[in-house]
């Protein structure tokens, strides 16, 4: 696809809009919608790119150690209110499983294990 000035354009449509034969009609209507089919590709792709940059920014991998620990606490905030303030325990599979949250449910698992290994390994 090629890059052609907003003004050339502009002129080139006015010129054909302009001139008095019928079969320019439908020539200025088939330039036209080719070139919205050239916008809309283009405007798809920056949508495509810029969701793309926003998903990999929000990866748990992707994520600093200080932004993963009160996203950590965060998640963990919201399973307390779920689970203990809301007295919704019979969903709690669901409460544990939903959204980003297993990855922190798998973290606090791997943090309680830690924890019981060194008791263990002190008594």
């Amino acid at each position: 696809m090629s890059y052609v000035k907003p003004e050339t354009e502009y002129k080139d449509f006015i010129k054909l809009i302009e001139s008095s034969n019928k079969n320019n009609n439908n020539e200025v209507y088939s330039l036209l919608q080719g070139k919205e089919k050239d916008v809309l590709d283009t405007v798809n792709r920056v949508v495509d790119h810029e969701k793309g940059k926003r998903d990999e920014s929000t990866l748990f991998y992707n994520l600093s150690f200080l932004t993963l620990v009160a996203m950590f606490a965060n998640t963990w905030k919201n399973i307390y209110r779920e689970v203990v303030i809301e007295r919704n325990i019979k969903n709690i599979v669901y409460i544990l499983t939903k959204d980003d949250r297993k990855i922190y449910v798998g973290i606090m698992i791997l943090l309680i294990v830690f924890f019981l290994f060194f008791i263990e390994i002190n008594s």
